[in-house]
């Protein structure tokens, strides 16, 4: 019974969640590269990387775009964290056992 308003923040909190989760894929990945000593940057790495706003990633070292992962996702977190996900309560007497009968 949110309204258009909570449909509307719902639509954005989504939004800042998956763009975080991939975010946070893309780290992984450079992190991967980053403890095998690798410096040649995939193709894919590099395109997603680009698609996220970052200019000339194969210009740039691996640890140097962890670093600039890592402030992109900052302003996220804070705000999947303002706008925490709401809790869809089930009934509460549902998956109860019945009590004995008297």
């Amino acid at each position: 019974m949110g309204g258009p308003a909570a449909d509307l923040s719902d639509y954005f909190s989504d939004y800042f969640r998956d763009r975080l989760s991939r975010l946070d894929a893309v780290l992984d990945e450079l992190e991967g590269l980053n403890l095998r000593g690798m410096t040649h940057l995939p193709v894919r790495l590099g395109n997603q990387l680009i698609e996220f706003g970052i200019d000339d990633p194969y210009d740039k070292t691996v640890t140097d775009l962890i670093d600039r992962v890592f402030e992109l996702e900052e302003p996220l977190l804070s705000m999947v964290r303002l706008r925490p996900r709401p809790v869809r309560r089930a009934h509460r007497d549902a998956g109860r056992l019945p009590g004995p009968s008297l």
